[in-house]
């Protein structure tokens, strides 16, 4: 990190920022990381030690997003909508669509899974815990479970049978 030093600044110390602006001291650093800013450290007579300083294009960036702040979005909602934009690849979805050839693979899978539930359901056959964690898309963690419209009944070890709810 570099050392700071006396700097003449070209936009303001960020402790000069809030104060101007009435915004709050916690809600001012909230806004500084939602924005993604990262402040120069200078210093400044009468200081010990380094303070925040921004530059003109930051305090553009800030006033900014305080004007959005100001017209009634929530810092929720900031940080969620400057996030996607700083970052896009986490704005998609966790699995990427997929290939023409898994579709098919996909839709057999899921085909599958339905027709033994329906089996399972309409035989009352005993399953095992594998076998109903395959059906239901989840391990059975309690004595009765109720996952979709499917109730899984345990009627001992490694025992259970599916009925709809």
């Amino acid at each position: 990190m570099p050392e700071p030093s006396l700097a003449v600044l070209d936009g303001m110390l960020l402790s000069a920022w809030w104060e101007s602006r009435a915004v709050p001291r916690s809600t001012a650093f909230k806004l500084v990381k939602i924005a993604g800013i990262e402040p120069s450290k200078v210093r400044v007579p009468g200081s010990r030690s380094p303070v925040s300083s921004l530059s003109q294009q930051q305090v553009e960036t800030l006033d900014a997003v305080h004007a959005k702040l100001s017209s009634g979005a929530t810092l929720a909602q900031l940080e969620g909508a400057l996030a996607s934009l700083r970052h896009p690849e986490t704005a998609q979805d966790a699995e990427p669509e997929p290939l023409p050839e898994e579709e098919a693979d996909m839709a057999q899978a899921v085909l599958s899974r339905l027709q033994a539930g329906q089996l399972a359901i309409e035989t009352g056959l005993p399953l095992s815990t594998a076998e109903v964690r395959w059906l239901l898309g989840a391990r059975p963690g309690a004595t009765v479970v109720e996952r979709g419209r499917v109730t899984a009944r345990r009627h001992g070890r490694n025992c259970w049978t599916l009925e709809p709810s």
